[in-house]
């Protein structure tokens, strides 16, 4: 029984991206800390949530400093592709997190 647990946990860390990202991992972390295969997936788990959130924060911040300075403004195309390269690694990580949670369950 316990090991079907481990299972669930393991997979609800990875699937957590479509519900709770960066914090159900986290919490998942700390809370079983003593459970090495469980902690082990958790944290795998929080860092592969917190770059997409990290990647998120910095095309925010591109897209303001873009309307905000006029030098950049003429450069908007390199914006552009930088966001279209930072949305096409989400989608990518986003789906091996939901491979990888079906994988824990398997």
């Amino acid at each position: 029984m316990f090991n079907n647990t481990n299972k669930i946990l393991d997979s609800l860390c990875y699937l957590s991206i479509l519900f709770l990202p960066v914090l159900f991992p986290l919490i998942v972390w700390v809370i079983c800390s003593d459970n090495i295969d469980v902690s082990q997936h958790a944290r795998n788990a929080f860092f592969l949530h917190l770059v997409p959130t990290i990647l998120a924060i910095g095309i925010f911040f591109a897209i303001i400093f873009m309307g905000i300075h006029p030098a950049i403004q003429f450069r908007s195309w390199l914006i552009v592709a930088i966001i279209g390269c930072v949305i096409i690694i989400d989608v990518i990580l986003f789906i091996y997190n939901i491979v990888k949670g079906i994988k824990c369950l398997l």
